[in-house]
């Protein structure tokens, strides 16, 4: 890589994740307490959520406790303690995949936004922000 194209800063866009309460929580954890397996369409209607924010609790819900990690498969949504191994592969495979596409997207966005700003010549080039999140990744 060229040392300017590595000098670019980037800065991290607001976050648009929906709000999640303790209440939203507990109404997630009572709905998947049965041990079963919960389509997404299904708790929507059941408990009030969208999809976004369903995913969302679920997220904040498994960050907050290992033993209340909820995973999800094509069959829905359900706790981890409930799952058997091969729905656990299932689910972390899924998730492997969704890493791997996000980080494709990732890479093929910052080579655009390099090309992009290799065409603008340098002292334009430093009134150019992007909005992006700081990485590792090359």
């Amino acid at each position: 890589m060229f040392a300017e194209q590595q000098a670019l800063v980037f800065k991290p866009g607001a976050s648009k994740a929906p709000a999640v309460s303790n209440d939203d929580a507990q109404i997630m954890r009572e709905a998947l307490a049965d041990g079963q397996w919960h389509l997404g369409r299904d708790l929507t209607r059941q408990i009030g959520f969208d999809e976004r924010k369903l995913r969302e609790v679920a997220e904040v819900i498994s960050e907050a406790n290992e033993n209340d990690e909820i995973i999800s498969t094509n069959n829905g949504y359900r706790f981890m303690r409930d799952a058997t191994c091969d729905e656990i592969r299932v689910s972390l495979g899924r998730l492997e995949s969704q890493i791997k596409k996000m980080t494709a997207k990732l890479i093929r966005r910052r080579n655009a936004a390099h090309r992009r700003l290799a065409a603008v010549p340098q002292p334009a080039r430093e009134h150019i922000t992007l909005n992006a999140q700081p990485s590792t990744l090359n």
